[in-house]
């Protein structure tokens, strides 16, 4: 898995997101577009943009920034 247990255990939206959105959320965090995480994960683009849009609406963020944000708001947050 790509995401550290350690912050997949310490993460407040562990508990709305699936694991494989969280892993979606790390990647996007990390840079990767659509098409690489994609790649990255062997699933089809279009299921990559559909967990998007689920993290979005989980998260009530209108951008995937904004999601990116928040996600990396609590990592950082938690190692405090």
């Amino acid at each position: 898995m790509i995401l550290c247990e350690n912050c997949k255990a310490q993460l407040k939206v562990s508990g709305i997101l699936s694991n494989r959105r969280l892993e979606i959320l790390e990647l996007v965090s990390q840079g990767l577009m659509d098409k690489e995480i994609a790649l990255r994960l062997g699933i089809c683009i279009g299921t990559v943009k559909k967990h998007i849009m689920g993290i979005k609406d989980t998260l009530e963020c209108d951008t995937k920034i904004e999601a990116v944000v928040k996600f990396v708001e609590e990592k950082y947050e938690e190692k405090k």
